[in-house]
């Protein structure tokens, strides 16, 4: 089936030497590599991780590495950061969000976070941990449209957030993020962002025991507006990716 296809796209996914030879006989493969990191020797092989494009050797056919081939859900490459606080003396409104599942449960122990100054809202899915406990509590948003999500997370003057997809999703919106890295496969991504000074880290401890107060505490309107800048400046330009396949997939 393979071989008979007209192309075949992969996302990462962990599977045996032999499957991979087996997707390299495909006329044209299309892979998104941003964490096996595969010596292939065929296909159109992506990895938009920040600064990729700066240490990983060309592979395949061809390779398109580096923020520029980064693609979001649509709405948040329309959506841009517009907080929807009034007054300097309101509450910090502080979203937070862990992917699909929040495997570690990181909402729950945000919530248990009181400040006056710091407003949480808190978005997630059905799928979370915390979802049969707060599905009816206040501020907590869950399986919203990906409309609605972009625009929300857009009101927040700052998310809390895992170093995966939605930090990206986050920047190229110049939403302000705190991250925390909560698998391996996001180590690079969290390190790169903090690096830049896209984003301002925090530690799985200091979520699970409240030291995250301090870290909010400290998000000047300054700060807010550097991380938005610094943003907006690496993630400002529209993505080649589509072109690119495009042209892969004619050749």
């Amino acid at each position: 089936m393979v071989s008979s296809a007209r192309a075949v796209f992969v996302d990462t996914f962990i599977a045996s030497e032999y499957i991979f030879t087996e997707l390299e006989k495909a006329r044209r493969l299309i892979v998104i590599d941003d964490f096996l990191r595969r010596t292939w020797s065929n296909g159109l092989i992506i990895d938009w991780t920040l600064d990729a494009e700066t240490w990983r050797q060309s592979v395949g056919e061809k390779s398109l590495f580096g923020i520029k081939y980064l693609i979001t859900r649509k709405a948040f490459s329309s959506n841009t950061w517009n907080p929807s606080r009034q007054k300097n003396t309101d509450p910090v409104v502080v979203g937070t969000i862990f992917g699909g599942s929040d495997c570690l449960d990181l909402t729950s122990s945000l919530f248990e976070v009181s400040c006056e100054s710091i407003r949480l809202c808190h978005f997630g899915t059905s799928n979370y941990p915390s979802y049969q406990k707060h599905r009816e509590t206040s501020d907590f948003h869950w399986d919203l449209n990906e409309a609605a999500l972009a625009k929300k997370l857009c009101q927040c003057d700052v998310v809390i957030t895992a170093g995966g997809q939605i930090l990206y999703e986050l920047a190229s919106m110049g939403v302000p993020s705190i991250c925390v890295s909560t698998v391996d496969n996001q180590d690079e991504d969290f390190d790169r962002f903090v690096a830049r000074g896209l984003s301002r880290p925090i530690s799985l401890s200091d979520i699970k025991t409240g030291g995250v107060v301090d870290h909010m505490l400290a998000l000047t309107e300054d700060v807010l507006l550097d991380m938005n800048k610094r943003c907006k400046s690496i993630f400002g330009c529209q993505s080649m990716l589509a072109s690119e396949v495009r042209s892969y997939l004619c050749m």
